[in-house]
């Protein structure tokens, strides 16, 4: 098993991502794609600070941060573009810890836990408006990884997503 410094570690680059989502409150599909850059957020960088300061956790017990960034297509006629940190604090003996993100869409910090199952594949819970998002992601290659997630509400899951990520570079570009 990996630590949550090393998987993260193992993120970091550029990745181009292919998206299948299903809606299971109105059945329908959404498919996407984009490009989604990843960097290394150490414990003293502002981003992880004012992270912690929101929820009084203390900087150093920061084990592992990722910045992400992307720009996604999808149905719309738009660009989806967004942004996150993720830091991971220190894990308990089993692995697990607290996990801080602050999603792009509405950019409210969000409490969470990770922990790795027993194939090594990374899990995160969320919690959202009414219920929370479990996401586990798992490497193929150094250069190929997976992603699935679900949403669940009270009344059970409304949503779930598959994505494929192919690794296109190792340093991302400064936003």
């Amino acid at each position: 098993m990996s630590t949550i410094a090393e998987f993260l570690e193992k993120c970091v680059g550029k990745w181009f991502s292919q998206r299948t989502g299903h809606n299971l409150t109105d059945r329908k599909s959404v498919l996407g794609k984009g490009d989604l850059w990843m960097e290394t957020l150490t414990a003293d960088a502002p981003e992880a600070i004012a992270l912690c300061q929101k929820y009084g956790a203390d900087p150093q017990a920061i084990a592992a941060g990722l910045k992400m960034r992307w720009e996604a297509i999808t149905a719309s006629p738009n660009k989806e573009l967004g942004s996150s940190v993720l830091l991971a604090l220190a894990p308990d003996p089993s692995g697990a810890g607290p996990l801080l993100a602050t999603p792009g869409s509405n950019g409210q910090p969000q409490p969470g836990r990770y922990s790795f199952g027993s194939d090594g594949a990374l899990w995160i819970t969320l919690p959202v408006e009414g219920g929370w998002i479990e996401e586990r992601i798992w490497f193929a290659s150094d250069n190929l990884r997976f992603r699935s997630s679900t949403t669940t509400r009270s009344d059970g899951p409304t949503f779930a997503s598959f994505c494929s990520e192919i690794r296109m570079g190792v340093t991302p570009p400064k936003a």
